[in-house]
Parts: structure tokens; sequence; C-alpha cells
């Protein structure tokens, strides 16, 4: 474990005459909320908003502890009990802080705009932003790797007070911290495929007496795991419940499209005319479109039966009738078809997938189901008498 003084926060709150450390944070003496509320809802900002037909794609979580109780009627993010911290430093080069959020399966992301939040001690709600600069890692900085972005290119658009002050509980009539919505670009970042990733992120701002800060989420809680970039280190910024991680209050906006994540695997069986049966697919899996998944296996012995058969389980790479199985046990079929063609290799298999999902035959082909798909045929002159195709792995979409 790292000691306190190398990984924990310095103070500039004049006020409270805080004692220094090495990572930069804004804090005050710990106290209780007034009350247990958390209000999930962010605010909405009187201008910078977003002016395109995207949705918010993540929120990295709850920071409004009250509504209306703030100065002038104001919203209020309060220290909450065991706490001593403000904000953490987010100054453009200075400082740097990192947060991650997750694209789910089947899904690719086309990010248009961040809202960030920050503030400039004694700016109030007259704080300028002229400055923001972002990356996007596929993984912790600095383990991940930066896929996107980098330190000095200007991404700010524009912001505007959140109608929240950040203040130590009870104290509604502090305006010492307004925080103020950071609108930034992030139409440039390239469609992100599903995974784990970190928003790495720094601001210019003026008007106040220290920072600009970034305020934290309320309540703590124990899957938070934001980082600080400052003398050169990533720290994960260790200021929540027992010096546990803590998280910034964010919002990425986008588009985003289901892909279904289709792939082909596995290998097969060269059948007994000396072709090889190659299977593929046009369009998207869906567990509601009802049709447009046309699965097509190519290269097959002409005039002969032969189904689709699928596993829900896994991929598998068993030698299996002198080809390869490519689906975990247990394994459903469909119904039997003829290739037709002519000789030797000019049939084909086909189905739609989408189509056969909306008969209700698997009760378990829902959206988010993965499924491996592969063609079994009849091939007389084969030892096996049996031919098998390559397999497709893919995700059924909403």
């Amino acid at each position: 474990m790292r000691n306190f003084r190398r990984v924990g926060f310095l103070s500039v709150s004049l006020a409270f005459g805080m004692a220094a450390y090495a990572q930069q944070s804004d804090v005050a003496p710990a106290t209780t909320p007034s009350n247990g509320r958390v209000v999930t809802g962010i605010p909405t900002p009187t201008t910078g908003g977003n002016q395109n037909a995207s949705v918010q794609l993540h929120n990295n979580g709850t920071w409004i502890t009250q509504t209306g109780v703030g100065f002038g009627g104001a919203d209020v993010s309060e220290i909450e009990a065991g706490l001593n911290l403000y904000g953490v430093n987010v100054t453009q080069n200075f400082a740097r802080l990192a947060d991650d959020f997750t694209v789910p399966a089947a899904t690719n992301w086309n990010l248009t705009e961040l809202n960030w939040r920050s503030y400039m001690t004694n700016g109030g709600t007259g704080t300028s932003y002229t400055g923001a600069t972002v990356q996007v890692w596929n993984g912790a900085p600095p383990g991940g790797t930066v896929v996107a972005g980098d330190q000095t290119t200007n991404r700010y658009t524009s912001h505007a007070f959140s109608n929240v002050y950040r203040i130590t509980a009870g104290t509604f009539g502090d305006t010492a911290r307004a925080v103020i919505d950071i609108k930034v670009d992030l139409s440039w970042v390239p469609a992100l495929s599903p995974g784990n990733y970190f928003l790495d992120i720094a601001v210019t701002g003026s008007g106040g007496t220290a920072g600009p800060w970034t305020n934290v989420t309320v309540p703590w809680d124990n899957t938070d795991n934001g980082l600080q970039f400052f003398n050169g280190v990533w720290n994960v910024t260790s200021q929540g419940q027992a010096g546990s991680p803590i998280d910034y209050p964010y919002e990425i906006e986008g588009t985003t499209g289901c892909t279904g994540s289709v792939s082909t695997f596995c290998t097969a069986k060269v059948n007994s005319a000396g072709c090889t049966p190659s299977i593929g697919s046009t369009g998207v899996p869906s567990a509601s479109a009802g049709s447009g998944f046309l699965v097509t296996t190519t290269n097959e012995l002409d005039n002969k039966f032969g189904l689709y058969f699928y596993s829900k389980t896994g991929a598998n790479n068993s030698v299996f009738q002198g080809g390869f199985l490519c689906g975990q046990p247990p394994l459903t079929r469909t119904s039997v078809q003829n290739s037709g063609g002519t000789p030797p290799c000019n049939g084909m298999y086909s189905i739609d997938f989408n189509a056969y999902v909306a008969t209700g035959a698997d009760p378990a082909l829902v959206a988010g189901q993965q499924v491996w798909l592969q063609t079994w045929s009849r091939d007389p002159a084969s030892p096996s008498t049996t031919n098998l195709s390559d397999a497709l792995e893919f995700t059924l979409c909403p």
C-alpha cells in the first residue's frame, strides 16, 4: 500500500489551511449531509446544450444531493459523511483525470459530445473555460493504449453554469464553488467496439483563485476507480471511504448501432468433390427484427440434404465425422433443406436466422444471446458420408 504522503492530496483551500500532499485536490473538513436523499437526475445547462440528435450513452454517476436549497434556489452537491474532498485538480499542463466507461457487447458507439464538470474556487457562475484536451484509452492508463486523441488539440466547445454549487453539508449559502458544465466535442473519436475504455481529460479555466477542479460523484461507491495524472505518474485517486478510489460525474452522448459482432471461425471439411464449403452472412442478427440476417453456405455438393445447427454455450474445435465440430453441445438443429444446384459444388444452403428466431422455436434466442452456427450436409462418397462447413459466431441484437 502506498503511504498517504505519496498518493494523498494537496489542499489549496485557504479557508481550512490543510497540509500539502503529492496529488492535487481541493479538500475540506469531513461533515455529514443534512439528509440522505440523492437526486439521480442531472441539471440542464442554460446554454451550450447538445445540438445534435444523439442520446446519452453513459452517465458516470449521481452527484447532486439536494435540489433548490442552494444560493438563489440552486441545487447542491454536498460532501458526504466520512469524506473531505471538494474536488480534484484537472488543470491543463498540470494534471489530468481519467475514468472509465463500457461499450456493451454487440454494439458500436459513435461518440459526439462529453459533458464534463469543473469549478474554479471563488470563480462564481462567471468562471470562464476556454480549453479541453481528451484522450481515449483501451484500458486503465498507463497500462492501456491511447486509441484516440492527444494532450494538445483543443476539443472545447462551450460552457454554462450547471445550477449546482459544491459545498460542505448544510452550508447552503456557500457560492465559492459554482460547478460549470463543460461541453467537449467527441465527434472525432472513431467508432468504439465493445469493451472497457478510459476517458482522460484536462481543461483550461480562469476567473477563480484556484483550479480548475473537478468535483466527485455522490455517494461514493465501491466500484469507483477514477485516476489522476500528476508529476508524471498515473495514480488511483484514494479519497473515497476508507481511502478507496473516487469517480467523477460526466456524461457521454452519441449514437449507437448494434452490429451483432458477426465473425467466421473454425475450419470447414473438404468434401468428396474436393470443394470446401464456405459460410457467410448479410444483415444484422436481431431478436426482434423478424427477418434480415441471411446466412448462406456455398461450395456445397449439389442436391444433397443438409441443415444448420447451433450452440448457445460456446465455440468448439473438436474432431467430428472427419471434420471439426465448431459449437459446444448441446446443439440445436434447424429444418432440413436441399442444396439444389448443379455438379459438382454449386449447391447452397441458406437460412434467415432472424426469421427463425421469430418463429419462437427456441425461446432462449433473445437479445444478447451468443450463437455459434454451422452447416451439416450429406456427402455419400465421403468415409463419414457427411460434410461440415466452417461456422459463424454472432450475438443477437435487440
